[in-house]
């Protein structure tokens, strides 16, 4: 599939374009009418006019009542003399009011004779029509005939065609003005956009302290307050990151320090390489370092487990703890287990959650005296608590962050990827200080017990 072409457009320019359809629906809009019930109702106004002076055009002598304005817009008269047969014009007799008006002139004489022509071909006894000159002049009809002699009323007036002419230009002119509005519109509406524009690049910099003053439009402001907020956010994360990075490279600086020391003795003589001691500190020291980073790289491929959820299946809590109660009761003989387990199946990643409860099932054993218990309840919820030592910093939930350490000074890179596991299976997790020693409660918001 082809990479789709994006063409941004300034916003004046899209202002400008909302302004010039609303302008061209109008136009379609009255010219659609125009052609329709105005021009009937014009035509029929121009057909009344002409039967109603046919009328009084018998009894009055209009010639010299009106002045040149109103004989312009009044119409005329003239009559056509027919052969026997009504085939042929023999004669078209004009009066003089109508020479005057309408017919002095070679054009005017060349449509009195396609009117004429008209008629004659027409058999009906009274009939009305209409002929174009040019855009602007139009010449309606209407006819009395009486045996072989045919009156004809004529109206030449102005017709809408080029009123729309005419508006086509104003439209025209009008979206000239429209552009200037728009680009002014533009400026003003884009100024408070281009400050943002500022204040986002000022963030990607990780420039914290500064700061953008509120806009006088409501819609702009909310925006400026979700940048504060994001901008807050990520000041908090940026700092957690520094304090985590810090923590992990001295984590992981002492037992590299405690391996290269041993090599570095056994290099100048002071240890033998038969010393078990020896050997036993260096194994346990790699093995705490490969430890450390096998949970950096569990932590870093979660993004990976939440974007790709093509692998999820269908995974047995229940079964899962049952499985790894049974490897900690060899480790940990001493540990005294209380399981009551409801069933409970969820849609999951089946590594990244059987790595989320031996890290947190890890930690129980790490500070269990005596005794875990471990409960799921039926409405999908798991409760694990140990007998050991309460937890003594202020906000308990600070355990999940990856920069808290513990009495033991080890940064919470385990029940960090606990929490983070947790979240991704739309589950939440919570610790809090029981009677009797520590207690967490994990609770899936979806599962497929029913």
């Amino acid at each position: 599939m082809k990479n789709k072409k994006y063409n941004p457009k300034t916003l004046s320019y899209k202002i400008w374009i909302e302004f010039a359809k609303i302008l061209i629906i109008l136009f379609i809009v009255l010219f659609i009418l125009n052609i329709t019930i105005i021009e009937k109702n014009r035509s029929d106004g121009m057909y009344e006019k002409l039967r109603a002076f046919a009328i009084t055009s018998e009894y009055y002598d209009l010639e010299g009542v009106l002045d040149d304005n109103e004989n312009s817009r009044l119409p005329v008269f003239f009559t056509i003399k027919l052969n026997e047969s009504r085939s042929i014009i023999e004669d078209i007799v004009i009066n003089d009011f109508a020479k005057e008006t309408y017919f002095h002139h070679l054009l005017e004489d060349q449509i009195l004779n396609k009117i004429s022509n008209l008629i004659v071909k027409d058999t009906d006894k009274h009939t009305q029509g209409k002929i174009s000159h040019s855009f602007s002049d139009y010449y309606y009809y209407s006819v009395l005939s009486d045996n072989n002699t045919i009156t004809v009323y004529v109206l030449k007036t102005n017709d809408s065609i080029l009123d729309f002419f005419i508006m086509l230009i104003l439209i025209g002119v009008l979206l000239s003005f429209l552009f200037i509005i728009s680009r002014n519109a533009a400026k003003k509406i884009a100024a408070p956009i281009q400050e943002l524009k500022g204040f986002a690049t000022e963030i990607a910099s990780k420039n914290w302290d500064y700061s953008i003053e509120l806009s006088d439009t409501v819609e702009v402001n909310d925006l400026i307050y979700g940048l504060k907020e994001m901008s807050k956010s990520l000041k908090e994360a940026d700092n957690r990151e520094r304090e985590f990075l810090q923590s992990v490279s001295h984590d992981l600086k002492t037992p590299v320090m405690i391996i290269k020391g041993y090599i570095e003795a056994v290099k100048d003589g002071k240890y033998n390489t038969e010393d078990i001691e020896f050997l036993n500190i260096i194994t346990d020291e790699s093995n705490r370092l490969e430890r450390k980073i096998i949970q950096l790289l569990r932590l870093n491929a979660l993004d990976h487990v939440q974007r790709d959820k093509s692998t999820w299946e269908e995974v047995s809590i229940d079964r899962m703890i049952k499985n790894l109660v049974k490897k900690y009761k060899i480790i940990c003989p001493n540990i005294n287990w209380q399981l009551n387990l409801q069933q409970l199946e969820i849609i999951g990643d089946v590594e990244s959650l059987l790595v989320a409860f031996e890290n947190i099932l890890d930690n129980q054993i790490r500070f269990a005296k005596k005794q875990i218990k471990i409960h799921i309840s039926n409405k999908n919820e798991i409760i694990i608590s140990n007998d050991g030592p309460l937890i003594s910093i202020e906000n308990p939930e600070d355990l999940f962050e990856s920069h808290t350490k513990d009495k033991q000074g080890n940064f919470g890179l385990g029940l960090a990827i606990v929490k983070r596991v947790i979240r991704i299976h739309d589950g939440d997790i919570h610790v809090s200080n029981s009677e009797n020693g520590v207690e967490f409660s994990i609770l899936f918001n979806r599962s497929t017990n029913y």
